[in-house]
């Protein structure tokens, strides 16, 4: 868990302190305990106005209460402090030594202000955290301080005003498909982002780590009240929760009746769309629903239209409800160009008719427009006529589809600056080349996937979906295998590498992807110890582009 500055914190400030604060009685101009110069005295709001990034040379100080810190887990070395003005992160450099509650003044010399993900915050001068020894004078603990009541509407409208600050949203609840569920992924240690909603329809993001003492608690499945701290990562908006004591939802609720999760995913038992959005981690189902709208990319948040006419031909939302209008109670069904088939017989755009018809779809749940969703969609029925690929391929126990990132396998540059990475194309999907600017360069890259146990495998399959251009030689792309390969080490000097025989590859001059069909790999039938490697190769005069949309691995009958 990298520096988790994805949640904003609640900064409070002692300058003002009767308008804010109960159970503060102290002066604090003159604290208690000063070990460290004050010097000019500032307020966080101050602190917000300087030049970010610059060290302060001056002695300067500001007062606040400390109004959450990271003993829980929900932050990480990460504190957050509150005063009459605003509210700021606090970055120091090792996890511990202030409290919730702690009233403290902050001695800012030497350190700077600047914005992670547009959180404002105080840090090191090399971002790496202050030490709290050096930088921190505590006053008084078990400060408390009261919430602002206020409404997802405002957070949204005055996000600079909101930012950090301790808040209490009432009535509200978790939209259905993200109540009783875990905050988090413990056994993963995944982070979690969550929805609330209002009546009014607007929604916020729960943010809360892996790694908190509350993952593994559920979310309520009533309406009522929430405080927390008001964080911000780039545009978005979060809550950080400091306790689940503060989430008190034991109300009758505001939203339709809640949908109850049914299906298995299946092209005979499709999942509903309360259980794709309960089961949004990357698997590749069936999902049934209705036909309710489009979404697109607003200037600032996403734009969800229920009524024709439709402006978008390259997503569908779906719905349990043929009626629905609740963008929290959709999930948002992406009809990518490279399944041209599904897009043609869906998309609103062209097919206005379709909005209210129950529709299959087949493809990767994954978020998609920062909410539970469908991508790489390759497969359809409607009106009871399939689009696309519809047959499931028997046997599958392996894929990939990279439907947003590559990070499940690892990547090696032996040779050459250019690198694999991610692309949208096709749905998504692995993308190599050393052409960049209209220069060819010389590369020698690899791709490889993780560890697969092939050890209760038989009559193992491999089929690829790739899309080649400007190919010069099928040896400038290799694609290999490994049973000795150690998982972390280079693979150009590191393992055993036997370079497959593909009978089906593209012709290499176009972006279409094709399918290889099956790959023999029954000889590696039982391996416990299996890898596959990608390998590109160019040079000055040759230039390949090289896609891989989708690996997968079955066992034949």
């Amino acid at each position: 868990m990298k520096n988790y500055r994805i949640i904003s914190g609640l900064l409070a400030l002692f300058t003002m302190t009767v308008l804010l604060f109960s159970c503060v009685d102290d002066d604090f101009d003159t604290p208690k305990t000063q070990t460290l110069p004050v010097g000019k005295l500032k307020t966080i709001a101050d602190l917000k106005a300087m030049t970010l990034d610059a060290a302060i040379t001056e002695d300067a100080s500001v007062y606040g209460v400390i109004t959450m810190d990271d003993k829980k887990g929900n932050i990480y070395k990460t504190a957050y402090m509150q005063d009459a003005t605003g509210a700021i992160a606090l970055h120091f450099e090792t996890s511990g030594g202030i409290y919730q509650g702690d009233s403290v003044r902050l001695y800012l010399k030497n350190l700077k202000v600047g914005k992670y993900r547009e959180l404002f915050q105080v840090d090191a001068v090399d971002g790496n955290g202050f030490n709290l020894d050096y930088h921190i004078v505590k006053i008084k603990t078990q400060v408390e301080v009261t919430p602002v009541v206020t409404t997802i509407s405002e957070i949204n409208q005055n996000k600079p005003n909101f930012q950090g600050k301790l808040v209490k949203l009432e009535n509200v609840e978790f939209v259905p498909g993200d109540t009783a569920v875990n905050y988090a992924n413990a056994a993963d240690q995944q982070s979690l982002s969550l929805h609330i909603q209002d009546a009014q329809g607007e929604t916020m993001i729960v943010r809360t780590s892996g790694y908190s003492s509350i993952a593994e608690k559920k979310t309520p499945t009533g309406n009522g009240s929430i405080i927390a701290i008001v964080g911000q990562f780039n545009n978005d908006m979060q809550l950080l929760i400091r306790t689940t004591d503060e989430v008190v939802m034991t109300g009758e609720r505001i939203s339709s009746e809640l949908v109850t999760p049914e299906g298995t995913g299946e092209k005979a038992d499709p999942y509903n769309v309360a259980a794709a959005v309960a089961n949004n981690s990357g698997n590749r189902k069936w999902v049934r629903g209705y036909i309710v709208g489009v979404a697109q990319a607003g200037k600032k948040e996403t734009v969800f239209d229920f009524d024709a006419p439709f402006s978008s031909n390259s997503n569908i939302l779906i719905a349990d409800n043929p009626q629905e209008r609740n963008s929290n109670n959709v999930l948002i069904v992406q009809l990518p160009s490279s399944s041209s088939a599904v897009r043609t017989a869906l998309n609103l755009q062209d097919n206005a008719a379709n909005k209210g018809k129950q529709v299959s779809v087949r493809g990767t749940l994954i978020s998609y427009f920062n909410q539970p969703g469908m991508k790489s969609t390759f497969g359809c029925i409607i009106d009871g006529n399939e689009h696309g690929e519809t047959d499931d391929i028997p046997g599958i126990f392996y894929e990939e589809t990279f439907p947003s990132n590559i990070s499940a396998f690892s990547t090696f540059s032996v040779t050459g600056d250019q690198e694999w990475e991610w692309a949208h194309y096709g749905a998504g999907c692995a993308k190599m080349t050393g052409y960049v600017s209209n220069v060819s360069n010389a590369n020698e890259d690899w791709l490889v996937s993780p560890r697969i146990n092939l050890s209760t495998k038989t009559n193992v399959k491999l089929i690829l979906k790739e899309a080649i251009n400007f190919i010069a030689s099928y040896d400038d792309l290799q694609v290999l295998v490994s049973t000795d390969y150690d998982g972390t080490s280079n693979p150009n000097s590191q393992g055993t590498w036997t370079a497959l025989s593909i009978a089906s590859r593209p012709a290499g001059d176009s972006w279409d992807f094709q399918s290889s069909g099956d790959i023999d790999l029954s000889t590696y039938d039982g391996q416990a110890t299996f890898y596959i490697a990608f390998k590109y190769l160019s040079s000055t005069s040759s230039r390949a582009v090289w896609e891989i949309g989708n690996i997968l691995l079955r066992e034949a009958n």
